[in-house]
């Protein structure tokens, strides 16, 4: 018997989530998920949501900072080569750039969007391996059947059935190390360049959790794992090879994602950020476009709506080469972060708050008001000191 729906969705993971979402949002709810995996299958992260993201989960009908305790974080420390260079030290309109769990791993995320979904009443259907599609007719054979549709979303990630219809050149990987902290201690973030080519290292601490991880253009040459053990012991972590987790994840966009009414969204259409490896941003604002544009039966709206985000993309891919190398590193904060130190603090200000319909004027204003709320922070500080 086949199983008729007016859209599927392929892959449960935050992408095919989060469109799932926006579809219902939009009063599509005749739709399912079909996932390969089980449901306890959860993708590595390090755990940050940017300011543009908590936004777009709000716009979906998710807060959470209320509904799962994400906290406000407000300063990323950032090393080059092994060197402290500065402390971004950045407060934006709503008093925070990054919102972080108590436990630094998607997995309470994605199992809060789960039940978003479930709740919702749509059927995710896990253990369902695709066998074939037929694109004329919109018909995917599976190991559970088939199913068929009017339109058809691949969320399905850079490993998925959809990387059929894209030749993919080069991917980049992500792993991390979740490890519990034996006693409370300050939270913060921290951000290395220069441990990996075209990549960088993070730590997470939220007190009593700490990630810490890479991302990197993936070269089956290189022993990511050992790289990353080695990484933590410099910095008192003790990892375990157990303890490691990866993904893969796109380096650019791919070139089909969109014909015959089928859709290809997040990392299996290349939506992820070249330079800072961001996709959570691109997934959600992607399902925002497209459940509009499926309300709204125009294709238009939705190549319109994805226009502006291609673009950031393709420059971001252009610029990453000079970024990653040791040249370009040196001119951005050797050189750059002394000289003209608000210059680099806007550029990761823009990054958190990047909005398509933002202005340059519109983020230098914002960020110079940022300034002012700071200097009268240290001012009131000084004051009680004395």
């Amino acid at each position: 018997m086949i199983k008729a729906f007016e859209c599927i969705i392929v892959g449960a993971g935050p992408s095919g989530l989060l469109q799932a979402l926006s579809l219902c949002k939009n009063n599509i709810k005749n739709i399912c998920i079909i996932e390969l995996n089980d449901k306890t299958y959860h993708k590595p992260c390090a755990g940050l949501l940017s300011l543009k993201t908590y936004k777009n989960f709000k716009k979906l009908g998710m807060d959470v900072e209320k509904d799962l305790n994400y906290y406000r974080e407000q300063d990323v420390s950032v090393f080059n080569n092994g060197k402290y260079i500065f402390k971004t030290n950045i407060h934006t309109e709503d008093d925070f750039i990054f919102a972080s769990f108590k436990r630094p791993d998607r997995e309470t995320l994605d199992d809060y969007l789960k039940e978003k979904v479930e709740s919702l009443g749509i059927k995710i259907f896990y253990n369902t391996k695709i066998e074939y599609v037929n694109i004329k007719n919109r018909e995917l054979f599976t190991s559970e059947g088939i199913f068929k549709c009017k339109t058809l979303i691949f969320a399905d990630g850079t490993n998925g059935y959809s990387k059929i219809f894209n030749k993919v050149k080069s991917k980049n990987i992500a792993i991390e190390a979740i490890l519990k902290l034996d006693k409370k201690t300050e939270k913060f973030v921290q951000v290395y360049f220069g441990e990996l080519d075209q990549g960088y290292a993070w730590i997470g601490n939220t007190g009593s959790y700490v990630t810490i991880g890479f991302t990197a253009i993936y070269n089956k040459n290189k022993d990511y794992i050992k790289k990353l053990i080695e990484f933590g012991k410099e910095h008192g972590y003790s990892i375990k090879k157990e303890d490691v987790k990866g993904a893969f994840f796109p380096n650019g966009l791919n070139k089909n994602v969109v014909f015959d009414n089928i859709y290809i969204v997040g990392d299996a259409g290349g939506m992820t950020d070249p330079i800072s490896a961001e996709g959570l941003y691109y997934a959600s604002e992607m399902a925002i476009i497209l459940g509009e544009s499926i309300k709204n039966n125009n294709l238009k709206m939705y190549l319109k709506g994805i226009k502006p985000h291609k673009k950031i993309i393709r420059r971001h891919r252009l610029f990453k080469n000079f970024f990653y190398s040791k040249f370009g590193r040196f001119i951005m904060f050797d050189v750059i972060s002394k000289t003209f130190n608000n210059f680099v603090n806007i550029v990761f200000f823009s990054y958190g708050i990047r909005d398509k319909n933002r202005t340059v004027k519109d983020t230098y204003k914002g960020f110079m008001e940022c300034r002012k709320i700071i200097k009268q922070q240290e001012k009131n500080m000084n004051e009680v000191q004395r």
